[in-house]
């Protein structure tokens, strides 16, 4: 099984649109059964409020408890943002954008992340993430899993502070709760925490994910869990994690494709927007067979990025695995660059970024919900495309820049002035 997780990354003054703002491309393979679900797509445009939500419905006859646990979930996240924009009387603009991605969907695990961003005002949005474990149909819990919280939560903390390290982060003063060890999900042969950046450092650190194989926690488990026949029978699930790792920042609406084949037969294809995959095998029938994983990173539909080496997947699995990719040259657009509208028609304004093609026409459309006086841009386009700005105050377009190309200084005009 294919599947993708959440990532953040660094985008200087911003967070990406991840954990994210994007739209979770999901493909199974022919190895286990799994719990079938349709999106339910939510768009609200209400006064000052502007919510979009999409979350998983699950079909089938045993599927009411996995939707009673989501619904409950998504209820709880948008009451509270309701009950956040009443307290404080906001009346500009404000957002709820919430998503969510499935971990890990077989024949006896279902688990997935709900990942929220609401925005009220201020340098960024606010995120904010549930999640939720089913085995063999039953709700899966921390305390379901583990007999040893001080112990998991050094484990995973120390681990965090590793990564740190790595992005170049020395701050280790941040206070970690048990609560945050709730927020769990099970990927094949992994167990993942996932921090947002506020709880463990500073909003310009991107968030961190931190999987941990069976045999790492296995110290910190209860004697007997719902997921014993994860560790007992480690050749049905042999997973493997990792990261694609290139030498720039990347626009931030990149996609990603991974490709997955046995021999020369594909079995399955990713679209998406992530750079950390996960995959899971079954290689108990034939212990010797080898897939071949081809990742790439397109921009505007063209591959600007192929890995350095093929990567490839027996029985041993692996995790952590960093795949080095390489530029190919390509027929795209880069847009670029950090800009001001100036006076205060930056405050509290929700910037659209536009992208036309070479005839005109709409290729690509971008919200970001943002505060700045200054803002950032880092955006990909088809060939001899342009890019344009709006920004919106209280649902009203107030100011709009003409179209320009990669390079050059965008030309804000107002398209409506403020009494």
């Amino acid at each position: 099984m294919l599947y993708i997780f959440p990532m953040m990354k660094n985008q200087g003054f911003y967070m990406k649109k991840i954990f994210f703002i994007t739209v979770l491309f999901f493909i199974s393979t022919f190895l286990w059964a799994e719990v079938l679900y349709e999106d339910v797509v939510i768009n609200k445009d209400e006064k000052n409020e502007i919510i979009n939500m999409i979350y998983p419905k699950f079909l089938g006859k045993d599927a009411s408890l996995y939707n009673m646990a989501v619904e409950a979930k998504v209820s709880n996240i948008e009451a509270n943002f309701h009950k956040l924009v009443a307290q404080y009387k906001l009346k500009h603009v404000v957002s709820l954008d919430l998503y969510s991605h499935i971990t890990c969907n077989d024949d006896r695990i279902l688990s997935g992340v709900i990942n929220a961003y609401k925005y009220t005002g201020g340098k960024h949005a606010q995120s904010s993430l549930e999640v939720f474990n089913f085995v063999d149909g039953n709700y899966v819990s921390f305390e379901d899993l583990f007999a040893d919280m001080g112990g998991i939560k050094t484990l995973v903390f120390n681990k965090v502070n590793e990564e740190k390290a790595r992005r170049g982060f020395t701050d280790n003063s941040v206070i970690f709760f048990d609560s945050y060890m709730r927020n769990f999900v099970l990927e094949g042969g992994l167990i993942t925490w996932a921090f947002d950046p506020e709880v463990v450092g500073k909003i310009g650190e991107g968030s961190y994910i931190i999987s941990l194989t069976y045999d790492e926690v296995k110290p910190y488990l209860k004697e007997h869990t719902p997921i014993d026949f994860l560790i007992k029978e480690p050749l049905k699930r042999v997973p493997c994690e990792f990261y694609l790792q290139v030498d720039e920042e990347l626009p931030e609406n990149f996609e990603t494709r991974v490709k997955l084949f046995d021999g020369d037969t594909l079995v399955a294809e990713v679209k998406g927007q992530k750079l950390r995959f996960s995959y899971g095998g079954d290689f108990s029938e034939d212990p010797s067979k080898v897939y071949t994983i081809v990742p790439e990173i397109l921009f505007a539909g063209e591959v600007a990025y192929k890995a350095k080496e093929k990567l490839q997947i027996d029985k041993e699995g692996f995790y952590h695995k960093t795949v080095e990719m390489e530029k190919v040259p390509g027929e795209y657009n880069i847009f670029k660059g950090f800009n001001g509208m100036g006076g205060d028609f930056s405050i509290y304004n929700i910037p659209v970024y536009l992208i036309y093609d070479e005839k005109g026409g709409l290729w690509h459309k971008f919200i970001k919900n943002t505060g700045y006086a200054v803002y950032y841009y880092n955006l990909c386009g088809p060939k001899d495309s342009k890019m344009q700005i709006e920004a919106f105050r209280d649902n009203k377009k107030i100011i709009q820049s003409q179209k320009f190309s990669p390079g050059e200084e965008p030309i804000f005009e107002k398209t409506e002035v403020k009494k």
